[in-house]
């Protein structure tokens, strides 16, 4: 980096963004996704959990009820009880999340690509009844779209913000899940009004993130490399991912069905259990066991909402971290970890 760029990168920007990440975002990312945006609807954040964190500021507080996936996001469900919201929790099924639970609430919060903790897609007719639901109950739709680049498997799923018409979803992504998780950098999309005061509320906690990673994530963006290193991230991911359905079928094999969709984070039930005995199987000593052979794994209760009913038969199994070339004996560990019970 040189010359204006570095002159840019090294200044103090004050409250705003530095412009060509801005515009770069809008029309070589956003654009894609049918997410239409100007300069003013857009702040750069130090991650998503900072964009949380200036929402909840913005919209949250005591009275105000927040309905959440549950399983949750453990991240953003300290955010938003820390900022006085009454918590409301909707059940997750095949189809994602259910409208019911989120019948009341002034906001809610939704990561429907790829549901975390359990990678359930939200389907097409919930998400319609999530719009008109907002719509009805004059409600915010916080949309999470964390996962959105890293599809293993078909085109990548429209973000209910490309369909919403009365701007009731504001829009979370990052670039950090894919680039490099110490890059902290993502980004809000919502109305001006909003985005100004969320401007207010960063400039008083961190002012803008780092110029010099914005410049250069700009750059890199531009230069079409960051294109390059999507496309190269999910061969990579579908590759680990097909090397562990192997070695699942191989060393646990009650399992193998459940791997129907490619992603780099599995969510496995017990086989044999059901909603009617969700004790079938507690899993916490087989990740206890695991662990001792070297491998986390990590027991789906861990991600239940305080005060409601957690399952015990359920494991969430993660990739990304791990070695293509390791991912056979991790199987294999786990599954002798498990014939230990």
């Amino acid at each position: 980096m040189s010359g204006k760029n570095l002159r840019v990168s090294l200044g103090d920007p004050r409250d705003g963004d530095d412009p060509k990440l801005v515009k770069a975002l809008i029309e070589e990312v956003l654009a894609l996704r049918g997410v239409h945006a100007g300069p003013d609807e857009v702040m750069i954040t130090v991650g998503t959990q900072q964009g949380l964190s200036l929402l909840s500021r913005a919209l949250l507080g005591p009275g105000v009820r927040v309905a959440m996936e549950n399983p949750v996001d453990v991240d953003a469900q300290h955010t938003f009880a820390g900022a006085g919201a009454q918590m409301q929790y909707m059940t997750i099924d095949e189809f994602g999340a259910s409208p019911k639970g989120a019948v009341g609430a002034h906001v809610v919060y939704l990561t429907p690509s790829s549901h975390h903790p359990t990678s359930v897609a939200l389907s097409p007719q919930r998400r319609r009844r999530f719009l008109s639901l907002a719509d009805e109950q004059d409600a915010v739709i916080l949309e999470d779209d964390y996962d959105a680049e890293i599809r293993l498997q078909g085109p990548p799923l429209a973000p209910m913000k490309s369909v919403d018409r009365s701007g009731r979803v504001v829009y979370l992504g990052t670039f950090s899940k894919y680039l490099a998780p110490g890059l902290r950098m993502g980004y809000v999309v919502a109305a001006p009004e909003l985005i100004a005061q969320l401007r207010r509320f960063r400039h008083y906690a961190t002012k803008a993130p780092s110029p010099m990673l914005q410049r250069s994530l700009a750059l890199f963006i531009r230069s079409g490399d960051y294109a390059r290193q999507l496309r190269g991230y999910r061969v990579r991911a579908r590759s680990k991912f097909d090397h562990f359905a192997e070695a699942v079928g191989e060393y646990l094999p009650e399992f193998a069905d459940q791997l129907t969709v490619p992603q780099m984070n599995m969510w496995l039930r017990m086989p044999g259990s059901g909603h009617a005995d969700p004790d079938a199987r507690d899993v916490a000593a087989w990740a206890q066991r695991a662990r001792s052979r070297g491998v986390l794994v990590t027991p789906g209760s861990l991600y239940y909402a305080p005060g409601t009913v957690a399952r015990t038969d359920e494991l969430r199994v993660g990739l990304a971290s791990i070695p293509e070339a390791r991912i056979a004996a991790g199987v294999r560990a786990l599954g002798c970890a498990g014939s230990q019970s």
